[in-house]
């Protein structure tokens, strides 16, 4: 069932196609993996066979069946013979019937219970693009009738597609790639395609360390219940992006369809905005946007037709007023559990259009979290050493909870190796001026955090200053950011350090964040 080259967790889409007796094969099939993939393992061996079955389940993104799966007939067999010059009377013909019933029980009534079983299983495959099922219009030559008995073999809830003026074989095998049978599964083999590629390529990179957040997003999941649309709002640094991805990750496939938006904040130019647009209805309806006017209607098409989810992270009163006008309760209330969420600092960014019951206020870490969170960076390891240890505590409550100033604290003290050095460092955080000289904490922070930008080298610096303000994705001069690899030939200067090395430590220091594009971006405290 499996080729040497199928690892576990790996994305390799496939689509299972069956020729009206096979479509009772590929049923069973999927009962039974289904059967596999519920059950409590109990050694290695079981559980290999557990994760196997949950692949084989996630990865199938489709099934197209030709002709109703059914159980053969009388008519089939004789044609079969006829074919085969064998007397019907002979012996031969009950090899035939053996050879095509072997091993299923060819009753009516066990063919409706095994496609009820069928359907029932894929209804926890959310994967499954669609059912398809292709028909024949006319009987087979020698006037024998279509073969596939309608009734108690008819699959309930399937897009059935009659294939005009062909009989049972024709559409089973169609004789060249011009025949409609074959340009219809061609069809629905690229929206699978197209299908499962939106649905995994929109997952957001999460962090390595998720601490802290298992209880935020429960309520965040009871709050979505009622409000069809939700705000997550705190400081920059608090841990709204980091949550908002979690809870993607948990919920986007109980949507039909879903996009996310991360950093909406920096898309400040109309064409951001008009990129922002496309990219949603790209996502939602794997459409591309030609007219930015049309978004409007496009959306609302998706909102009410069918259950889709749509986050916004980082987000301002401007961007949502460009996107949606000036009132985003225009956003009509969904019936079929559509959901739009939203993250922000600013509660009244949202409040006109958000009922108070839709407010989800972020709170940092509590201090068991947060020594987590911060020895994991500054040690690599979930506690601290015993030697760090009173040190450690007093630089977490320095942190304040908040995860972006307990990332790059750790990682800063990472490179000091003595207890010394730390004394030092938490000397520095604790005397930490707000950029703008009062005491707002949210300004504070980013005090804070200059000092690991300030521990820098002179080239590192520039480095992480280019990538802050030239290379960004999210900047305007380069709308698409630009590569590591490119970076780094930029940066291909004689140096006593490779422009590498000097990179990796912007990386292990949490300053610098590479994508999965390859695309290097400098921390912007949205996490």
């Amino acid at each position: 069932m499996y080729s040497s080259k199928w690892k576990l967790g790996q994305e390799h889409p496939f689509v299972l196609v069956g020729h009206s007796f096979g479509g009772i094969v590929i049923e069973s099939l999927v009962i039974e993996i289904h059967k596999i993939s519920r059950q409590q393992h109990c050694d290695n061996l079981e559980k290999t066979s557990i994760e196997k079955a949950n692949v084989f389940l996630t990865n199938m993104a489709g099934v197209a069946f030709y002709a109703v799966p059914h159980v053969g007939s009388q008519q089939l067999i004789e044609y079969i013979c006829r074919q085969c010059e064998i007397n019907l009377h002979s012996k031969q013909l009950g090899k035939v019937k053996a050879i095509i019933l072997e091993n299923i029980d060819s009753s009516k009534s066990k063919a409706a219970d095994l496609s009820n079983d069928f359907f029932i299983t894929l209804a926890s495959c959310t994967n499954v693009y669609g059912i398809y099922v292709f028909i024949e219009t006319k009987p087979i030559a020698g006037n024998v009738r279509m073969i596939v008995d309608y009734g108690p073999a008819q699959i309930p809830g399937h897009k059935c597609y009659r294939v005009e003026g062909c009989d049972h074989f024709s559409v089973c095998k169609p004789p060249d790639q011009n025949h409609p049978s074959y340009n219809m599964l061609l069809q629905f083999l690229e929206g699978c395609r197209k299908d499962f590629l939106l649905k995994h390529a929109s997952l957001p990179t999460l962090p390595k360390h998720v601490i802290g957040l298992d209880e935020a997003i429960a309520n965040v999941k009871r709050k979505i219940v009622d409000n069809h649309m939700l705000a997550v709002v705190g400081m920059g640094g608090i841990g709204k992006t980091t949550l908002v991805k979690k809870l993607y990750h948990q919920i986007h496939a109980d949507f039909k369809k879903s996009s996310f938006l991360e950093n909406v904040k920096e898309n400040v130019k109309e064409s951001d905005i008009v990129e922002l647009k496309k990219k949603i209805i790209m996502d939602l309806r794997g459409l591309e946007l030609k007219d930015p006017k049309d978004f409007l209607r496009y959306f609302e098409e998706c909102w009410t037709e069918m259950k889709v989810l749509v986050v916004f992270d980082d987000v301002t009163k401007t961007q949502i007023i460009k996107l949606f006008g000036e009132d985003i309760d225009g956003i009509k209330r969904s019936e079929n559990g559509s959901r739009v969420i939203m993250t922000g600092r600013n509660w009244q960014d949202f409040e006109n259009g958000i009922p108070e019951d839709g407010k989800f206020e972020m709170n940092g870490l509590n201090k068991t979290q947060a020594m987590e969170l911060f020895s994991w960076k500054a040690f690599r390891q979930p506690t601290s050493p015993h030697d760090f240890a009173s040190i450690t505590i007093e630089v977490v409550d320095a942190c304040q909870g908040l995860p972006l100033s307990l990332e790059i604290t750790g990682s800063w003290l990472f490179t000091k190796k003595n207890p010394q050095e730390w004394k030092e460092g938490l000397s520095l955080l604790k005397n930490a001026k707000p950029f703008g000289g009062d005491c707002i904490e949210n300004d504070k922070l980013w005090g804070r955090l200059k000092i690991s930008y300030i521990d820098l080298a002179y080239e590192e610096r520039e480095m992480f200053l280019d990538i802050a303000c030239f290379f960004s994705e999210y900047n305007s001069k380069f709308e698409t950011g630009i590569t590591v690899q490119k970076a780094l030939q930029i940066w291909k200067v004689p140096s006593q350090y490779s422009s590498t090395s000097r990179l990796q430590n912007l990386k292990d220091r949490s300053l610098v964040k590479v994508n999965d594009k390859g695309i290097a971006n400098a921390h912007h405290g949205r996490s």
